[in-house]
């Protein structure tokens, strides 16, 4: 197994960051090796993921949830795969995000990867791009309140 983390600071209050990444269809728009995630019921999803010509799907299942604070969740059968997202406020407007993976490479191509650092730096490239949207939709939510 390998754990991988990756912390960001995002422009946003810790409330927003906690409910657009709990928003688990939403992934695929920022996590390039996620072609879909599927919320199940309240604490089960089903993921397919891509890895060069390699598709893996599995369900997992979140284990805790508190509001604000943290999302876990780990893989139920198939590929091996957990994780922590949590959450910290640093003042009104400004959340650090702290992600850390647990996946154990499976194939060629994901051992490829992994050898290569490509898991690490994709997953440094997708909390990017979490910030990048969520930033993007509060200041759209701030402007649609003031406009109206």
């Amino acid at each position: 197994m390998r754990t991988i983390t990756e912390m960001i600071d995002v422009d946003v209050p810790v409330r927003a960051a906690y409910e657009q990444w709990a928003q688990v269809e939403s992934y695929p728009w920022f996590m390039e090796n996620v072609a879909e995630v599927r919320r199940l019921d309240d604490h089960h999803m089903h993921w397919v993921t891509l890895m060069g010509p390699t598709t893996r799907e599995f369900d997992a299942v979140i284990t805790e949830a508190p509001q604000d604070a943290r999302i876990e969740w780990s893989s139920i059968e198939g590929p091996e795969h957990a994780a922590v997202i949590s959450f910290r406020s640093l003042s009104e407007e400004r959340t650090r995000i702290t992600a850390r993976f647990n996946i154990n490479p499976d194939g060629f191509v994901e051992k490829v990867a992994d050898r290569l650092g490509l898991l690490a730096q994709r997953l440094r490239t997708d909390m990017r791009r979490f910030k990048a949207m969520v930033e993007k939709q509060h200041r759209e939510q701030l402007y649609a309140r003031h406009s109206a």
